[in-house]
């Protein structure tokens, strides 16, 4: 089994997908540029990057890329328009050089334009044939360890062609290894870094965060000052592989820590009126080893003026949606955050998401980026310098 492992495994190349939020995958892709993953073959496809290497570039992906919510792993693909070719073919999978022994799995299956067009009827015959198949191989592996997490394996479906992949990442990406604080309506950390992305912010401009909340903007920012890889400090699911190799993701991780900068005074500059946010965010910075490039103060912002004397970029994610206030009084706050941000802070670069199409008009000009989805609404981010 071992040398299975290094063969097929270890030593062959595989291709990877880096699921993103849909508009945003030219990111994505910049960043597995940034990285020297994007090969030739590396491609766009709808919610994600393609891109091929060994288990060590899945590894480089996982420990220091900031926006994909997940990474896969390609090991099938095939034609089916049967219940019975579906099993075949699945079965014939090297299901025993991925699996690990002990975590129960979980079948996501996307079905569209096929014969075989029901998702949980999928699902079953999926899972029936990796049972049938692991278990001739490794009796016990029938009875997994329910504490151990969950090993997904998704099953994309379009016209009749079957794609298998293997999450490499268990918890989404934008879970950084130290619980975020508690926050209305908080903004994921991967969303964070790709509106960082958009506003073309770099570690040698100031940051204000003056709503920050979580502070999604500050924890990403500080990431990317420090040089501090995101994913250093969680587990993957490749971790229970059977081909992973600890020694080499140890080494990266070695590798990354001796390039690490350090700061005699804070760069990035978080507040916010709640309390109990700042200490939590505060707590957060310093358990990620991030806090000395960002200090967290409680402050109104309606009362801030911007924290430094060098211009930088101020990054606005305002209170809205019917969790928080009613329609009405979130537009009122949003025109009043907009007018604070014409009259006190000229000269900075400005990074704003407006919750509303209809709310552009009040926002100080600027760039308007294409929406995203964020808390099932589509936020429209607008990028300028406040004049």
């Amino acid at each position: 089994m071992e040398k299975r492992v290094k063969r097929h495994i270890k030593a062959s190349s595989h291709e990877f997908f880096a699921a993103t939020q849909p508009g945003l995958e030219h990111l994505c892709l910049k960043e597995l540029a940034g990285l020297g993953l994007a090969g030739p073959d590396a491609r766009i496809l709808a919610g994600g990057v393609a891109f091929s290497g060994k288990l060590p570039d899945l590894y480089k992906a996982a420990l220091f890329m900031h926006t994909p919510n997940r990474l896969l792993m390609r090991i099938g693909a095939f034609t089916a328009t049967d219940f019975g070719s579906l099993s075949a073919k699945v079965a014939a999978i090297a299901w025993e050089l991925y699996l690990p022994e002990s975590l129960p799995i979980n079948i996501r299956v996307s079905c569209r334009k096929s014969r075989l067009y029901h998702s949980d009827a999928v699902a079953q015959r999926v899972r029936e044939a990796i049972f049938e198949r692991m278990a001739s191989i490794r009796p016990d592996w029938g009875k997994p360890d329910e504490k151990s997490g969950v090993q997904e394996i998704f099953v994309r479906l379009q016209s009749d062609r079957f794609t298998v992949s293997i999450d490499a990442s268990g918890e989404l990406m934008h879970k950084r290894g130290a619980t975020a604080g508690k926050a209305k309506a908080p903004l994921r950390e991967t969303l964070a870094a790709s509106i960082l992305h958009l506003s073309n912010w770099h570690p040698g401009l100031p940051l204000a965060d003056p709503l920050c909340g979580s502070g999604s903007f500050s924890v990403e920012a500080a990431f990317w000052a420090k040089r501090v890889p995101p994913g250093a400090m969680r587990d993957f699911s490749f971790f229970c592989w059977p081909a992973f190799s600890k020694k080499t993701w140890e080494h990266l991780k070695k590798m990354a820590k001796e390039q690490e900068s350090l700061f005699s005074s804070p760069v990035i500059f978080a507040s916010d009126k709640d309390g109990p946010a700042c200490q939590a965010l505060a707590e957060r910075l310093k358990a990620l080893n991030l806090d000395d490039a960002a200090s967290v103060t409680k402050k109104d912002f309606f009362a801030l003026t911007p924290p430094c004397g060098q211009p930088g970029l101020v990054v606005i994610n305002p209170p809205y949606g019917r969790r928080l206030m009613d329609e009405k009084k979130a537009k009122d706050l949003f025109e009043r955050i907009c007018k604070r941000l014409a009259t006190h802070w000229q000269g900075w670069q400005f990074a704003l998401l407006v919750p509303q199409k209809s709310w552009l008009a009040l926002a100080p000009p600027g760039q308007i980026k294409p929406a995203i989805l964020h808390g099932g609404l589509r936020i429209i981010p607008v990028v300028g310098r406040v004049e």
